[in-house]
């Protein structure tokens, strides 16, 4: 700055100081020193992918089938050639006819079939009118006391296995009021009943085998006499024909159910049998 004075011996301050343009100086650092920077792109390898379904089962798939049956050409008759087919055999045919009749092999022996027996008569018709005409009877058995018969309805011929009911059907005959065209007591189970049999001894104890395999023992003297004493598990796998109770001194096992084609047995825990 220049500062000038006047001869009144004043200062002049507009003339002390004045703009000045001086040129830059640049002093650049000893220590910092500036940072570059670079742009760079990049990028990854493509990624791959696969997808893969899966099961948890299996399934096979096997074609059979049965032998080719011939077909028979039918032919027609000859008359001519019949006949004298007939006149050929008639001699030996005529000869052991005569010879039968005077045969002794069959003396004695009547056709029980189409003979009706004369000591036989008809005492009482049973029939559940439900189950007319529907279900067949596939089994009877009667009580040990001789008052209650048991019958077992049931069908048969299955082409596979069994979907329908059965049914235990028992009649008190010695009941006044007894209606022979209705049971005294109706119970059903899940399989057509293929067979009935009551306890030697207990007339209250009845067992039945149905078409399943299943075997189920009733006790009649209780509000739910229905008791299942096997299964389809460890039961019989064909259906049961049959039903006997063994004396309990005379085999080790006092309950017996046949099957067809195969014998099982089941144990019982009324005593005696």
């Amino acid at each position: 700055a220049v500062v000038s004075t006047q001869s009144t011996g004043q200062i002049n301050l507009r003339a002390m100081f004045k703009d000045e343009l001086q040129t830059c100086i640049d002093c650049p650092s000893t220590w910092y020193k500036s940072k570059s920077v670079k742009t760079h792109g990049t990028q990854t390898s493509a990624l791959l992918t696969n997808d893969v379904t899966s099961q948890s089962f299996r399934r096979r798939s096997i074609e059979i089938q049965t032998d080719t049956v011939a077909k028979v050409e039918s032919k027609e008759c000859n008359d001519e050639e019949l006949a004298a087919f007939l006149l050929d055999v008639e001699g030996l045919m005529t000869g052991a006819l005569i010879s039968n009749t005077n045969s002794k092999a069959f003396n004695g022996i009547e056709n029980l079939l189409r003979t009706e027996s004369s000591t036989a008569t008809t005492v009482l018709t049973l029939t559940h009118a439900p189950l007319q005409n529907e279900v067949p009877v596939q089994d009877v058995s009667w009580s040990a006391s001789g008052s209650v018969v048991g019958v077992a309805y049931g069908n048969s011929n299955h082409e596979n296995w069994c979907t329908h009911k059965g049914y235990f059907c028992t009649w008190n005959v010695d009941r006044a009021k007894m209606n022979p065209n209705k049971a005294d007591q109706t119970l059903d189970i899940s399989s057509c009943l293929m067979c009935v049999e009551f306890h030697p001894t207990l007339p209250n104890l009845c067992a039945g085998g149905a078409f399943n395999g299943k075997v189920t023992l009733w006790d009649l003297s209780q509000e739910e006499p229905g008791e299942s004493i096997s299964s389809e598990e460890d039961g019989h796998h064909e259906p049961v024909t049959k039903i006997c109770w063994a004396d309990h001194n005379s085999v080790s096992r006092p309950f017996i159910s046949l099957p067809y084609p195969c014998l099982f047995t089941f144990t019982s825990l009324y005593s005696g049998f």
